[in-house]
């Protein structure tokens, strides 16, 4: 497999107080990739919702929603 190289930039990014936020973007070799993502987390749990957009040679916008949380002691 070969990895498509990316210059990304990170305009903003914030993992503290319970509250995550980034937003970032990205020049690829067929487009551009933008990202935006904003939640939640406790020692416990997190929940993050995530919007990324791709123009270019390829274009689609896809949002994803993740939700973990902790089950106990690694083995």
């Amino acid at each position: 497999l070969k990895r498509a190289n990316a210059d990304c930039t990170v305009n903003s990014s914030t993992y503290a107080g319970g509250k995550i936020a980034m937003d970032m973007n990205c020049k690829l070799p067929t487009g551009t990739m933008a990202m935006k993502t904003t939640g939640t987390y406790t020692a416990t749990s997190m929940a993050s919702d995530a919007e990324v957009s791709m123009t270019g040679k390829t274009s689609m916008t896809q949002k994803v929603h993740s939700e973990a949380h902790r089950v106990g002691e690694c083995s």
